[in-house]
């Protein structure tokens, strides 16, 4: 056996702590992003949903392509809110320039997918409750809609996405259909949907530095925080690539 000294690890151990370490922050990552889901259509596709309020909640938020162990190829949908380390410096501004990333200011409401679907194990969902993360042009598009009625809580709109795919996930096309009684909109159990806001103070609570580092450092990304500048942002409160090209 080698000699036992501070800088190697001898036998399985270490091995496995680190990567138990690995796989518990996908498994948080993954939870955290999960209830409830964020919407988004696939190019063509065509929905209706249902306003739940209509106050949303906003911040600056990154959205970066990573390519976590678990991965066959790397994926959008890493969300963060923006934080700033003690130094004042913006943490994702230390990205390497090879990391695809995109920095918007949204907006958050909450509303029911008038779907119905079965999920792996068969379990079947309806009329589910989703997060609408929505760009400053469509959070200024949907004030507008609330000047018009008055209040779009319990509002019901047809979506449709166009065919590119660089089209807004969210969908292109909203139609207003009609004023629904939330009380009248049942799950796949015959019981009335939750129709409460989405906790917004725990889904954007900013990731801790280490937790960030250590996320990408799985995606074999090292952030140098220490020489990272401010990112400027556009006067739509956008940087990095158009927000309409990249999914959020």
């Amino acid at each position: 056996m080698s000699e036992e000294v501070d800088y190697i690890d001898i036998g399985y151990e270490q091995n496995k702590r680190l990567r138990e370490e690995v796989l518990e922050r996908q498994n948080e990552f993954e939870s955290n992003r999960a209830i409830p889901r964020r919407f988004w259509m696939k190019p063509g596709e065509k929905r209706k949903i249902i306003f739940l309020d209509e106050t949303p909640a906003c911040t600056f938020e990154y959205n970066v392509e990573l390519k976590l162990p678990h991965y066959d190829k790397p994926r959008w949908g890493h969300h963060f809110t923006c934080i700033r380390n003690k130094t004042g410096k913006d943490i994702f501004a230390g990205l390497p320039e090879r990391v695809k990333r995109n920095r918007s200011y949204m907006g958050f409401l909450t509303i029911i997918e008038c779907c119905e679907y079965e999920d792996k194990e068969g379990k079947l969902h309806r009329n589910v409750r989703r997060v609408l993360p929505m760009t400053s042009p469509f959070t200024e598009k949907v004030a507008g809609w609330i000047e018009d009625r008055g209040s779009i809580v319990g509002c019901m709109f047809s979506v449709k996405r166009g065919t590119d795919k660089k089209s807004p996930r969210i969908g292109d096309d909203w139609q207003f259909l009609e004023k629904v009684d939330l009380s009248e909109v049942l799950d796949a159990d015959g019981i009335p949907v939750d129709t409460s806001p989405a906790d917004y103070a725990a889904m954007l609570k900013p990731k801790s530095e280490e937790y960030i580092k250590n996320l990408l450092l799985d995606a074999g990304i090292t952030l140098v925080v220490g020489t990272a500048t401010a990112v400027e942002k556009a006067a739509d409160g956008t940087t990095g690539d158009s927000e309409e090209d990249v999914p959020f």
